[in-house]
């Protein structure tokens, strides 16, 4: 899938151990390593976002664009309005390295963060647009 597995190597034995011994959670949730990942359903998704295991698609729109060419440094700005026609939190042009007030930084070129992998939506070029118009509707 081309995705970045620094969040799959982070599930080691001494990281399961851990969150199954705390007495918060016994009973309620059990930690395994699997070696795979279970999405979530897609029921509500235009609602969700920003998408991926650690935000780094802002939009579907983004998703739907070529993995190289989607931009891997962007500020959030949570407070913004929602878009509903990119289906997805605002964002902007990184005009400098410290963000406004509620904003944050994106950085896909750290370590776990990067925005390329999964171009499946992408792939479907001029049909990605029905796919998100039919994803809106979840």
């Amino acid at each position: 899938m081309g995705t970045d597995p620094a969040r799959a190597h982070a599930v080691t034995a001494a990281f399961v151990s851990a969150a199954n011994a705390d007495p918060l959670t016994q009973g309620i949730t059990h930690v395994a390593a699997t070696h795979g990942y279970v999405p979530p359903p897609l029921l509500d998704v235009w609602a969700r976002a920003p998408f991926g295991h650690v935000g780094q698609w802002p939009s579907l729109r983004v998703m739907a664009t070529k993995p190289e060419a989607r931009p891997a440094r962007f500020v959030v700005r949570p407070d913004a309005q929602y878009d509903l026609d990119a289906v997805g939190v605002a964002v902007g042009p990184v005009d400098s390295t410290t963000p406004g007030p509620g904003e944050y930084l994106y950085h896909g070129h750290a370590p776990g963060l990067s925005v390329l992998g999964h171009p499946f939506l992408a792939d479907l070029g001029p049909d990605a647009a029905a796919v998100i118009e039919y994803l809106k509707g979840l």
